[in-house]
Protein backbone atom coordinates (compact mmCIF):
# COMPACT_ATOMS: atom_id res chain seq x y z
CA UNK A 1 0.00 0.00 0.00
CA UNK A 2 1.46 3.38 -1.00
CA UNK A 3 1.74 6.32 1.41
CA UNK A 4 -0.77 8.24 -0.73
CA UNK A 5 -3.31 5.41 -0.49
CA UNK A 6 -2.86 5.20 3.28
CA UNK A 7 -3.35 8.96 3.61
CA UNK A 8 -6.48 8.80 1.47
CA UNK A 9 -7.91 6.03 3.66
CA UNK A 10 -7.11 7.97 6.83
CA UNK A 11 -8.93 11.04 5.52
CA UNK A 12 -11.87 8.95 4.31
CA UNK A 13 -12.39 7.04 7.54
CA UNK A 14 -11.69 10.05 9.75
CA UNK A 15 -14.40 12.04 7.99
CA UNK A 16 -16.90 9.23 8.48
CA UNK A 17 -15.91 8.61 12.13
CA UNK A 18 -14.98 5.04 11.27
CA UNK A 19 -11.85 3.11 12.30
CA UNK A 20 -9.31 2.08 9.69
CA UNK A 21 -9.84 -1.48 8.40
CA UNK A 22 -7.55 -4.10 9.88
CA UNK A 23 -4.70 -5.25 7.60
CA UNK A 24 -5.17 -8.62 5.95
CA UNK A 25 -4.13 -11.49 8.21
CA UNK A 26 -2.10 -14.34 6.68
CA UNK A 27 -1.45 -17.51 8.69
CA UNK A 28 1.14 -20.15 7.75
CA UNK A 29 0.52 -23.64 9.14
CA UNK A 30 3.78 -25.55 8.72
CA UNK A 31 5.00 -29.11 9.04
CA UNK A 32 7.96 -29.91 11.28
CA UNK A 33 10.37 -29.89 8.33
CA UNK A 34 9.69 -26.25 7.46
CA UNK A 35 12.37 -23.95 8.86
CA UNK A 36 11.14 -21.64 11.59
CA UNK A 37 13.95 -19.22 10.69
CA UNK A 38 12.45 -18.85 7.21
CA UNK A 39 9.01 -18.13 8.63
CA UNK A 40 10.48 -15.62 11.09
CA UNK A 41 12.17 -13.81 8.20
CA UNK A 42 8.94 -13.74 6.22
CA UNK A 43 7.00 -12.42 9.21
CA UNK A 44 9.57 -9.65 9.73
CA UNK A 45 9.32 -8.63 6.07
CA UNK A 46 5.52 -8.30 6.11
CA UNK A 47 4.51 -4.63 6.41
CA UNK A 48 1.19 -4.14 4.62
CA UNK A 49 -0.26 -7.38 5.96
CA UNK A 50 -0.13 -9.24 9.27
CA UNK A 51 1.67 -12.57 8.99
CA UNK A 52 1.81 -15.28 11.65
CA UNK A 53 2.80 -18.93 11.64
CA UNK A 54 2.16 -22.12 13.59
CA UNK A 55 3.80 -25.54 13.39
CA UNK A 56 1.65 -28.66 13.43
CA UNK A 57 3.82 -30.06 16.23
CA UNK A 58 2.64 -27.27 18.54
CA UNK A 59 -1.07 -27.87 17.95
CA UNK A 60 -3.11 -30.27 20.10
CA UNK A 61 -4.15 -33.36 18.20
CA UNK A 62 -7.52 -33.17 16.43
CA UNK A 63 -7.80 -29.40 16.92
CA UNK A 64 -10.56 -28.14 14.59
CA UNK A 65 -9.22 -26.08 11.71
CA UNK A 66 -11.59 -23.25 12.63
CA UNK A 67 -9.86 -22.93 16.02
CA UNK A 68 -6.42 -22.86 14.37
CA UNK A 69 -7.41 -20.36 11.70
CA UNK A 70 -9.19 -17.88 13.94
CA UNK A 71 -9.68 -14.59 12.08
CA UNK A 72 -7.09 -15.27 9.36
CA UNK A 73 -8.02 -14.09 5.87
CA UNK A 74 -5.57 -16.40 4.08
CA UNK A 75 -4.24 -19.70 5.41
CA UNK A 76 -1.13 -21.17 3.81
CA UNK A 77 -0.37 -24.85 4.41
CA UNK A 78 3.42 -25.07 4.23
CA UNK A 79 5.51 -28.21 3.69
CA UNK A 80 8.78 -29.26 2.08
CA UNK A 81 7.08 -30.69 -1.00
CA UNK A 82 3.74 -31.70 -2.50
CA UNK A 83 3.87 -35.24 -1.13
CA UNK A 84 4.25 -34.01 2.43
CA UNK A 85 1.41 -31.53 1.90
CA UNK A 86 -0.90 -34.36 0.81
CA UNK A 87 0.19 -36.56 3.71
CA UNK A 88 0.01 -33.99 6.50
CA UNK A 89 -2.85 -31.70 5.44
CA UNK A 90 -5.31 -33.90 3.50
CA UNK A 91 -7.47 -34.47 6.59
CA UNK A 92 -8.23 -30.73 6.64
CA UNK A 93 -9.93 -30.83 3.21
CA UNK A 94 -13.56 -31.10 4.45
CA UNK A 95 -12.97 -28.25 6.91
CA UNK A 96 -11.38 -26.12 4.18
CA UNK A 97 -14.58 -26.49 2.17
CA UNK A 98 -16.68 -25.55 5.21
CA UNK A 99 -14.63 -22.42 5.93
CA UNK A 100 -14.11 -21.32 2.32
CA UNK A 101 -16.83 -18.66 2.43
CA UNK A 102 -14.82 -16.45 4.77
CA UNK A 103 -11.21 -17.65 4.44
CA UNK A 104 -8.85 -18.31 1.54
CA UNK A 105 -6.67 -21.46 1.64
CA UNK A 106 -3.64 -22.76 -0.25
CA UNK A 107 -1.15 -25.63 0.09
CA UNK A 108 1.70 -23.52 -1.25
CA UNK A 109 3.96 -26.44 -2.20
CA UNK A 110 1.03 -28.23 -3.84
CA UNK A 111 -0.79 -25.50 -5.81
CA UNK A 112 -2.65 -28.11 -7.88
CA UNK A 113 -4.30 -29.48 -4.74
CA UNK A 114 -7.85 -28.24 -5.22
CA UNK A 115 -9.07 -29.93 -2.03
CA UNK A 116 -6.82 -27.60 0.00
CA UNK A 117 -7.38 -24.50 -2.13
CA UNK A 118 -10.20 -22.01 -1.67
CA UNK A 119 -10.75 -18.40 -2.74
CA UNK A 120 -7.77 -18.45 -5.12
CA UNK A 121 -7.60 -19.16 -8.82
CA UNK A 122 -5.25 -21.80 -10.21
CA UNK A 123 -3.15 -18.99 -11.70
CA UNK A 124 -2.88 -17.17 -8.37
CA UNK A 125 -1.98 -20.40 -6.57
CA UNK A 126 0.78 -21.20 -9.05
CA UNK A 127 2.20 -17.70 -8.86
CA UNK A 128 2.32 -17.79 -5.05
CA UNK A 129 4.04 -21.18 -5.28
CA UNK A 130 6.65 -19.85 -7.71
CA UNK A 131 7.53 -16.88 -5.50
CA UNK A 132 7.88 -19.17 -2.51
CA UNK A 133 9.60 -22.13 -4.18
CA UNK A 134 12.35 -20.09 -5.88
CA UNK A 135 12.61 -17.89 -2.81
CA UNK A 136 15.25 -15.42 -1.73
CA UNK A 137 14.77 -11.87 -0.44
CA UNK A 138 13.46 -10.40 -3.69
CA UNK A 139 10.97 -13.20 -4.36
CA UNK A 140 9.75 -13.00 -0.76
CA UNK A 141 9.20 -9.25 -1.17
CA UNK A 142 7.25 -9.90 -4.35
CA UNK A 143 5.26 -12.67 -2.66
CA UNK A 144 4.10 -10.35 0.11
CA UNK A 145 3.39 -7.54 -2.35
CA UNK A 146 1.39 -9.92 -4.56
CA UNK A 147 -0.72 -11.05 -1.60
CA UNK A 148 -1.39 -7.41 -0.71
CA UNK A 149 -1.90 -6.09 -4.25
CA UNK A 150 -3.50 -8.98 -6.12
CA UNK A 151 -5.11 -11.23 -3.51
CA UNK A 152 -6.51 -8.56 -1.20
CA UNK A 153 -6.53 -5.59 -3.63
CA UNK A 154 -4.96 -3.26 -1.08
CA UNK A 155 -3.38 -1.06 -3.72
CA UNK A 156 0.23 -0.58 -4.71
CA UNK A 157 2.06 -0.98 -7.98
CA UNK A 158 1.89 -3.98 -10.27
CA UNK A 159 4.01 -6.79 -8.82
CA UNK A 160 6.77 -8.26 -10.96
CA UNK A 161 6.68 -11.94 -11.87
CA UNK A 162 8.68 -14.45 -9.78
CA UNK A 163 12.41 -14.73 -10.39
CA UNK A 164 12.85 -18.33 -11.47
CA UNK A 165 16.19 -20.04 -10.86
CA UNK A 166 17.55 -23.12 -12.67
CA UNK A 167 17.33 -26.62 -11.19
CA UNK A 168 21.12 -26.68 -10.94
CA UNK A 169 23.16 -23.55 -10.34
CA UNK A 170 25.98 -21.80 -8.51
CA UNK A 171 25.35 -19.36 -5.68
CA UNK A 172 27.52 -16.45 -4.59
CA UNK A 173 26.43 -13.72 -2.14
CA UNK A 174 28.28 -10.97 -4.06
CA UNK A 175 26.75 -11.71 -7.44
CA UNK A 176 23.92 -9.32 -8.30
CA UNK A 177 22.00 -12.07 -10.08
CA UNK A 178 22.45 -14.40 -7.08
CA UNK A 179 22.63 -17.60 -9.18
CA UNK A 180 24.85 -18.58 -12.10
CA UNK A 181 23.33 -21.15 -14.45
CA UNK A 182 26.61 -21.88 -16.26
CA UNK A 183 29.91 -22.99 -14.74
CA UNK A 184 32.13 -21.10 -17.20
CA UNK A 185 30.27 -17.85 -16.55
CA UNK A 186 30.90 -18.24 -12.83
CA UNK A 187 34.61 -19.00 -13.23
CA UNK A 188 35.01 -16.08 -15.65
CA UNK A 189 33.29 -13.81 -13.11
CA UNK A 190 35.65 -15.01 -10.38
CA UNK A 191 38.62 -14.33 -12.67
CA UNK A 192 37.56 -10.67 -12.88
CA UNK A 193 37.86 -10.62 -9.08
CA UNK A 194 41.40 -12.00 -9.15
CA UNK A 195 40.60 -15.67 -8.52
CA UNK A 196 41.78 -17.40 -11.69
CA UNK A 197 41.12 -21.01 -12.64
CA UNK A 198 44.57 -22.17 -11.60
CA UNK A 199 43.52 -21.74 -7.97
CA UNK A 200 42.18 -24.71 -6.02
CA UNK A 201 38.40 -25.01 -6.40
CA UNK A 202 36.48 -26.01 -3.27
CA UNK A 203 33.01 -27.32 -4.03
CA UNK A 204 30.16 -26.75 -1.56
CA UNK A 205 27.04 -28.84 -2.09
CA UNK A 206 24.00 -26.89 -0.83
CA UNK A 207 20.39 -27.94 -0.43
CA UNK A 208 18.09 -25.91 -2.64
CA UNK A 209 15.92 -25.10 0.38
CA UNK A 210 18.81 -23.14 1.95
CA UNK A 211 18.63 -20.73 -0.97
CA UNK A 212 14.85 -20.63 -1.36
CA UNK A 213 14.51 -19.99 2.39
CA UNK A 214 17.18 -17.26 2.19
CA UNK A 215 19.10 -18.89 5.05
CA UNK A 216 22.56 -18.64 3.51
CA UNK A 217 24.53 -17.26 6.47
CA UNK A 218 26.56 -20.45 7.03
CA UNK A 219 27.19 -20.95 3.31
CA UNK A 220 28.22 -17.30 3.04
CA UNK A 221 30.75 -17.78 5.85
CA UNK A 222 32.28 -20.78 4.06
CA UNK A 223 32.51 -18.85 0.79
CA UNK A 224 34.15 -15.85 2.47
CA UNK A 225 36.67 -18.03 4.32
CA UNK A 226 37.66 -19.92 1.16
CA UNK A 227 38.24 -16.64 -0.64
CA UNK A 228 40.31 -15.37 2.29
CA UNK A 229 42.53 -18.39 1.65
CA UNK A 230 42.86 -17.16 -1.96
CA UNK A 231 41.03 -20.17 -3.38
CA UNK A 232 37.81 -20.44 -5.41
CA UNK A 233 34.56 -21.48 -3.69
CA UNK A 234 31.99 -23.20 -5.88
CA UNK A 235 28.74 -23.33 -3.91
CA UNK A 236 26.22 -25.22 -6.03
CA UNK A 237 22.77 -26.69 -5.51
CA UNK A 238 20.62 -29.17 -7.38
CA UNK A 239 16.98 -30.12 -7.10
CA UNK A 240 15.85 -33.42 -5.62
CA UNK A 241 13.58 -36.06 -7.09
CA UNK A 242 13.66 -38.70 -9.78
CA UNK A 243 14.42 -36.11 -12.46
CA UNK A 244 17.21 -34.42 -10.50
CA UNK A 245 19.96 -33.08 -12.79
CA UNK A 246 23.28 -34.95 -13.04
CA UNK A 247 25.46 -32.61 -11.00
CA UNK A 248 28.46 -34.96 -11.20
CA UNK A 249 28.66 -34.70 -14.98
CA UNK A 250 28.14 -30.94 -14.66
CA UNK A 251 31.18 -30.72 -12.35
CA UNK A 252 33.44 -32.57 -14.77
CA UNK A 253 35.45 -31.55 -17.83
CA UNK A 254 36.78 -34.27 -20.12
CA UNK A 255 35.69 -36.81 -17.48
CA UNK A 256 37.83 -35.11 -14.83
CA UNK A 257 36.44 -33.16 -11.86
CA UNK A 258 36.92 -29.41 -11.96
CA UNK A 259 36.73 -29.24 -8.15
CA UNK A 260 39.52 -30.47 -5.87
CA UNK A 261 37.43 -31.29 -2.80
CA UNK A 262 33.74 -31.26 -1.93
CA UNK A 263 32.13 -29.93 1.24
CA UNK A 264 28.74 -31.61 1.55
CA UNK A 265 26.23 -29.63 3.62
CA UNK A 266 23.26 -31.75 2.56
CA UNK A 267 21.83 -34.42 4.82
CA UNK A 268 22.39 -37.87 3.32
CA UNK A 269 19.26 -40.01 2.95
CA UNK A 270 20.23 -42.28 0.05
CA UNK A 271 23.70 -43.44 1.04
CA UNK A 272 24.26 -45.88 -1.83
CA UNK A 273 23.16 -43.33 -4.42
CA UNK A 274 25.42 -40.66 -2.96
CA UNK A 275 28.35 -43.09 -2.77
CA UNK A 276 28.00 -43.85 -6.48
CA UNK A 277 27.95 -40.12 -7.22
CA UNK A 278 30.97 -39.39 -5.04
CA UNK A 279 32.91 -42.28 -6.59
CA UNK A 280 32.20 -40.89 -10.05
CA UNK A 281 33.34 -37.47 -8.88
CA UNK A 282 36.58 -38.84 -7.46
CA UNK A 283 37.49 -36.14 -4.92
CA UNK A 284 37.58 -36.10 -1.09
CA UNK A 285 34.21 -35.29 0.50
CA UNK A 286 33.80 -33.64 3.92
CA UNK A 287 30.43 -33.67 5.71
CA UNK A 288 29.11 -30.70 7.71
CA UNK A 289 26.20 -30.42 10.11
CA UNK A 290 24.35 -27.77 12.09
CA UNK A 291 23.60 -28.09 15.80
CA UNK A 292 19.89 -27.52 16.64
CA UNK A 293 20.49 -25.06 19.47
CA UNK A 294 22.66 -22.14 20.49
CA UNK A 295 26.45 -22.07 20.31
CA UNK A 296 26.65 -22.14 24.12
CA UNK A 297 24.43 -25.23 24.19
CA UNK A 298 26.61 -26.89 21.58
CA UNK A 299 29.79 -26.17 23.56
CA UNK A 300 28.23 -27.59 26.74
CA UNK A 301 26.84 -30.68 25.01
CA UNK A 302 29.07 -33.61 26.00
CA UNK A 303 27.97 -35.63 22.98
CA UNK A 304 28.34 -32.72 20.58
CA UNK A 305 25.37 -33.77 18.45
CA UNK A 306 21.82 -35.04 19.08
CA UNK A 307 21.43 -38.82 18.93
CA UNK A 308 18.94 -38.59 16.05
CA UNK A 309 21.65 -36.99 13.88
CA UNK A 310 23.85 -40.10 13.98
CA UNK A 311 22.13 -42.10 11.19
CA UNK A 312 22.10 -39.25 8.67
CA UNK A 313 25.37 -37.47 9.42
CA UNK A 314 27.54 -40.40 10.54
CA UNK A 315 26.19 -43.82 9.55
CA UNK A 316 24.88 -42.90 6.10
CA UNK A 317 27.83 -40.56 5.56
CA UNK A 318 30.32 -43.37 6.19
CA UNK A 319 28.41 -45.67 3.84
CA UNK A 320 28.57 -42.92 1.21
CA UNK A 321 32.33 -42.56 1.73
CA UNK A 322 32.20 -39.16 3.43
CA UNK A 323 34.70 -38.35 6.17
CA UNK A 324 34.95 -36.24 9.32
CA UNK A 325 31.54 -34.66 9.97
CA UNK A 326 32.21 -31.16 11.29
CA UNK A 327 29.71 -28.95 13.11
CA UNK A 328 29.84 -25.55 11.42
CA UNK A 329 26.71 -23.74 12.61
CA UNK A 330 23.86 -23.58 15.09
CA UNK A 331 20.11 -23.21 14.65
CA UNK A 332 20.61 -23.74 10.92
CA UNK A 333 21.44 -20.05 10.60
CA UNK A 334 24.45 -18.89 12.61
CA UNK A 335 27.98 -19.96 11.61
CA UNK A 336 30.54 -20.92 14.25
CA UNK A 337 33.55 -18.92 13.11
CA UNK A 338 36.26 -21.18 14.54
CA UNK A 339 34.60 -24.27 13.05
CA UNK A 340 34.27 -22.62 9.63
CA UNK A 341 38.00 -21.84 9.70
CA UNK A 342 38.76 -25.43 10.74
CA UNK A 343 36.62 -26.83 7.94
CA UNK A 344 38.08 -24.60 5.24
CA UNK A 345 41.67 -25.18 6.40
CA UNK A 346 41.10 -28.94 6.11
CA UNK A 347 39.47 -28.60 2.69
CA UNK A 348 42.30 -26.42 1.36
CA UNK A 349 44.96 -28.84 2.63
CA UNK A 350 43.16 -31.75 0.96
CA UNK A 351 42.89 -29.74 -2.26
CA UNK A 352 46.61 -28.94 -2.25
CA UNK A 353 47.46 -32.56 -1.47
CA UNK A 354 45.35 -33.72 -4.40
CA UNK A 355 47.25 -31.38 -6.72
CA UNK A 356 50.64 -32.46 -5.42
CA UNK A 357 52.55 -34.83 -7.75
CA UNK A 358 52.55 -38.38 -6.38
CA UNK A 359 56.35 -38.44 -6.15
CA UNK A 360 56.19 -35.56 -3.67
CA UNK A 361 53.56 -37.11 -1.41
CA UNK A 362 54.54 -38.78 1.84
CA UNK A 363 52.60 -41.51 3.65
CA UNK A 364 52.38 -41.33 7.45
CA UNK A 365 52.53 -44.83 8.91
CA UNK A 366 52.17 -43.74 12.54
CA UNK A 367 49.33 -45.20 14.60
CA UNK A 368 47.34 -43.33 17.23
CA UNK A 369 48.34 -44.96 20.52
CA UNK A 370 45.25 -43.63 22.30
CA UNK A 371 43.02 -45.08 19.58
CA UNK A 372 44.60 -48.52 20.03
CA UNK A 373 43.99 -48.40 23.79
CA UNK A 374 40.36 -47.33 23.38
CA UNK A 375 39.76 -50.10 20.85
CA UNK A 376 41.54 -52.57 23.20
CA UNK A 377 43.95 -53.57 20.46
CA UNK A 378 46.91 -53.32 22.85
Amino acid sequence: MTKFTRLLLILLYSSSSMALPEPAHVLFIATDHVSEAKLRNLKAMATDITLDYKHLRDLPKDTPLSDIVGQADLVVFDSVNANEAKRRFAHFAPQVAALSAQTRFLAIRWPQGESLRAGLSAEQAQRLHDYYWHGGQENFRRLLAYISHDIFALGGTQVKAPIQYPELGIYHPDYSGRIFAKLDEYLDWQATRGLVRTKAIIGISLHQDILSSDLTQIADAMIRQIELRDEIPLAFYFSNGKKAPDYVNWLQHNNKPIIDVLINTRVIHWAEKRRAEFERLGVPVIQTLNYPGTEDEWRQDVGGIPANFIPFYFTFSEIAGVSDPITVGVDGVSPIEAQIKLLVAKAVRLAHLRRLPNREKRVNNSVDYYYLIVCQII
